[in-house]
């Protein structure tokens, strides 16, 4: 395309150029060459309309030198420097205001991408804020639940006139730990995403038997859930892993009791654990009730769960799966998760052997 328009120039310039040698008047000539110079706005080269500008002087000057010099020489001389001024002049004028459109083109391609930048920072800033606000609105709902169990029981036994059997006073102190263990958990998991959302997480590195630590977590499950059916399958001979004993089993623990929490009761749930290569897998399966693809792709975001709004069916912060993921990145690892809704999910835990 580029050959074809510098061709098109030249026939142009060609044919000025013998209406110049033709023209009785010459002054009329320059007013040729100053369209000529005009084409050169539209053109991809920006240079162009100089080159165009210095070809209209040069055929300019060769104009006056092919025909035969007339009496009044003079007269012509000036026209021709006129025609010559006249070419320069517009040629500047013309290269000036084609700096200005690519300047202005480059304004406005940089205030595109700043009014990009903006729309982006603004809906992260929003996301952020809805964020924030469903935090503070779930925070409320967790953390209520248990205190008003505090709070109430504690005012049971202290207001009440008449004795309480020990039987009723061991039940409302069991549930007022249970409501405090509750609690700690809570605050204990927002603390330990903190630290680590910050950098400041630190590994106590140590030698970890990964099938030990699914079979502990695995048990403190089944204590919590006593319906729960959780199968382990994982070989005898497996290498330890050098890893942070206490972040790996909060991360184990986790991801099967999401893997309990949210399957039907009495479902099934498989933990095996291998070795691929130089690392472990631990591979948790469920029978729950599943994952959307937009879910799965937010993997790691706090507060998420499947169902958003305060009155589901299952409690919790959501911080589960966030420090899971948080905490196996720390060991230069990766959970994967494969699901669809209501179908169950698969969540793999991959491991290096070797210290991160």
């Amino acid at each position: 395309m580029g050959g074809i328009t510098n061709l098109l120039l030249a026939v142009v310039a060609g044919s000025v150029f013998l209406a110049d040698i033709c023209l009785p008047t010459p002054i009329a000539a320059g007013v040729i060459y100053i369209l000529v110079v005009f084409i050169g706005v539209g053109h991809r080269n920006p240079r162009m309309i100089y080159h165009l500008g210095g070809l209209a002087v040069l055929l300019t000057i060769v104009g006056f030198f092919l025909p035969s010099i007339p009496p009044d020489a003079i007269d012509a001389l000036i026209n021709r420097l006129l025609s010559i001024g006249a070419i320069v002049i517009v040629t500047v004028m013309l290269g000036e205001l084609r700096k200005k459109q690519d300047a202005l083109l480059v304004a406005s391609e940089a205030l595109k991408a700043a009014n990009t930048v903006i729309a982006r920072e603004r809906g992260a800033a929003l996301a952020a804020s809805k964020a924030k606000s469903s935090f503070l609105a779930l925070a409320n709902h967790e953390m209520r639940t248990p205190l008003n169990i505090i709070v109430g029981y504690s005012e049971l036994l202290l207001d009440s006139e008449a004795p309480i059997e020990r039987s009723l006073v061991q039940d409302y102190a069991a549930q007022i730990v249970q409501a405090g263990h509750r609690l700690v958990k809570i605050v204990t998991d927002m603390l330990s995403l903190s630290r680590h959302s910050i950098g400041s997480s630190e590994l106590n590195m140590e030698p970890v038997d990964v099938v030990a630590a699914v079979r502990e977590c695995a048990g403190k499950v089944r204590a919590a859930s006593p319906g729960a059916r959780i199968d382990i399958d994982a070989p005898p001979d497996l290498p330890a892993i050098s890893g942070d004993r206490r972040l790996l089993d909060r991360s184990l623990l986790a991801v099967i009791e999401n893997a309990v929490k949210f399957s039907p009761e009495g479902s099934l749930t498989r933990v095996r654990v291998g070795a691929v290569a130089d690392r472990i897998q631990v591979v948790v399966t469920d029978q729950g009730i599943g994952m959307a693809p937009d879910l799965i792709e937010r993997l790691g975001t706090a507060f998420l769960q499947e169902d958003d709004c305060l009155a589901r069916r299952y409690g919790g912060m959501g911080l589960g799966l966030a420090l899971a993921h948080a905490f196996i990145q720390c060991h230069r690892g990766t959970i994967t998760i494969t699901s669809r809704p209501r179908q169950g999910t698969v969540v793999t835990i991959d491991l290096p052997v070797a210290a991160p």
